[in-house]
């Protein structure tokens, strides 16, 4: 008959109970595992708690909503359609600014017209791009064409910063103006694809021009005919 040392019992007791206490915590590590992945994982939380880097990283990676390209191409068609119904000048001031990046002075000396009037037409087109009716966003609108003309005197700048400060709805509507500047882009190239713009202030008015020298032309030669 073999005596079994006491200690070893006990060395395979302790053993067997680590084994068991890991296999219960591997099940129950699993389990939470299981009805976190389902349709429990509304109602129970991880089963361990996310560190406050790994969280904001997860928000981070959420996906954003972006507009379809369907709403997109029918609100640049929107906007192609408000510059073709204005003055073919208004437009060619518009379209050297936005797509050759001409500052206001360039095109006044380009186009043979005063600073007040780029400023003008530059306000015109702009206006075409926001909501009717929002008398913030049109102030923000002018404060934005304001500021890039050279005549803009350091009080103004002052003001301008008083009026960016006197509300929080200042600021987003100026911020939104900027935004409105960058929708513009699309439907400019969409105008200005053949470079008419480019051309000189005479050839711009030619166009008008032409039309009533050829009507003129055309009296004459019925005249003439009837005779």
């Amino acid at each position: 008959m073999k005596i079994v040392d006491g200690g070893d019992d006990s060395k395979s007791v302790s053993e067997r109970e680590r084994s068991l206490q890991n296999f219960a915590e591997s099940a129950l590590e699993n389990q939470s595992r299981f009805a976190y992945s389902g349709s429990a994982s509304r109602t129970m939380p991880p089963p361990l708690p996310l560190l406050s880097k790994e969280l904001s990283m997860s928000r981070l990676l959420l996906p954003l909503e972006h507009p379809t390209p369907a709403a997109e191409q029918d609100a640049e068609e929107a906007l192609l359609h408000g510059l073709k119904r204005l003055p073919r000048r208004v437009q060619q001031v518009f379209l050297l600014s936005r797509l050759d990046q001409l500052d206001f002075a360039s095109i006044a000396a380009r186009l043979d017209l005063p600073l007040l009037s780029i400023e003008r037409h530059m306000n015109q087109a702009l206006q075409t791009a926001r909501a009717q009716g929002d008398a913030v966003a049109s102030v923000a609108g002018q404060w934005y064409v304001r500021l890039q003309s050279p005549e803009a005197t350091a009080c103004e700048r002052i003001d301008f910063r008083r009026w960016l400060d006197a509300d929080p709805a200042h600021l987003q509507a100026f911020h939104d103006t900027e935004l409105r500047w960058r929708s513009l882009l699309a439907p400019a190239r969409a105008l200005g694809q053949d470079g008419w713009y480019r051309q000189g202030r005479a050839a711009i008015s030619l166009g008008g021009c032409s039309v009533a020298v050829g009507l003129g032309v055309a009296a004459v030669l019925l005249l003439g005919y009837w005779v």
